[in-house]
């Protein structure tokens, strides 16, 4: 399947999960599913892993410091069973 085109769908939150959903055969979603907010899809090609999601932040002073965690489902197939969950990656914002 690492050689056929899918998608990728990126969801991003301020609050990781306390508790981790197992959600099988996908995998965990480590994010807050009540605070999570899906920034949409990108096509994956069959010779790249790798999606851009380019996000402009608004320059509020208060976002300075927080912490965003992202994660992302891949699908790759022809099934929706094929879909997985990414590891969760947090970024703290810098101004």
């Amino acid at each position: 399947m690492a050689n056929e085109p899918g998608l990728a769908a990126l969801w991003g939150t301020t609050i990781a999960a306390t508790q981790p959903l197992l959600l099988a055969p996908f995998g965990t979603f480590s994010l807050d599913p009540a605070t999570a907010v899906s920034f949409g899809f990108q096509v994956l090609s069959a010779t790249n892993s790798t999606a851009t999601y380019p996000i402009q932040l608004p320059a509020v002073p208060a976002l300075s410091g927080a912490t965003i965690h992202w994660q992302a489902a891949t699908l790759r197939g022809n099934s929706v069973l094929d879909a997985r969950f990414t590891n969760r990656s947090s970024h703290r914002v810098v101004r």
